[in-house]
C-alpha cells in the first residue's frame, strides 16, 4: 500500500510539475538551472518515526549532477546519508546515497546493513520542492522544502 501511494504521488507530481518556472535559453527551451534546496521530512515507520533534514545542490557538475546530504534528527542512533543527484529534466531529479560514518553506516556495520536511501525530488511552483524517498532499512520518507537558484 505504501509503495503504491508513493508511486501514485510521484506520477501526479511528474505530470503537474512542468508548470514550474525555470530559465530558458534563446530558443525558448527550458534549461537545467544550478540550484540548492533545503527540506524537512518525516519517516513514518513504526520503528523510526523520525524527522529528517536535507539539502541538495543540483546541476553543479556536467550540468546534470550534484550531491545531497540528509540527516535524521534521532540523537540515540543518528544517520547521515550522503550521495549524488542526477537531474532527469528541469523539474525533477533522482538521488541515492548511504550512511558512511555513523553507528548505522558502512564503516560500522558493513554494506549490507548500512542505512541506504534513494528517491525523487520535484520542483513545483517556483521555489517549492517535494522529495519522495525510500529506504529498505527505514521505509518511505516524504519531504517538503525550498529551492534557491544559484547564478543566473
Amino acid at each position: 500500500m505504501k509503495t503504491s501511494a508513493i508511486l501514485v504521488l510521484s506520477l501526479m507530481l511528474l505530470f503537474s510539475a512542468p508548470s514550474v518556472s525555470t530559465a530558458q535559453n534563446e530558443r525558448g527551451q527550458q534549461e537545467l538551472q544550478t540550484c540548492i534546496d533545503f527540506g524537512i521530512g518525516y519517516i513514518p515507520d513504526s520503528e523510526y518515526k523520525v524527522v529528517t533534514v536535507s539539502s541538495a545542490v543540483n546541476n553543479l557538475y556536467l550540468k546534470r549532477m550534484g550531491a545531497f546530504i540528509m540527516g535524521e534528527l534521532n540523537f540515540k542512533t543518528p544517520a547521515v546519508i550522503i550521495g549524488p543527484t542526477v537531474s532527469i529534466n528541469h523539474f525533477s531529479y533522482v538521488f541515492a546515497g548511504m550512511d558512511f560514518f555513523t553507528s548505522r553506516g558502512l564503516a560500522s556495520i558493513g554494506f549490507k546493513d548500512a542505512r541506504k536511501d534513494f528517491g525523487l525530488g520535484f520542483y513545483i511552483k517556483q521555489l517549492a520542492t517535494v522529495k519522495i524517498a525510500y529506504s529498505f532499512n527505514a521505509g518511505p520518507r516524504a519531504e517538503i522544502g525550498l529551492r534557491f537558484p544559484l547564478g543566473q
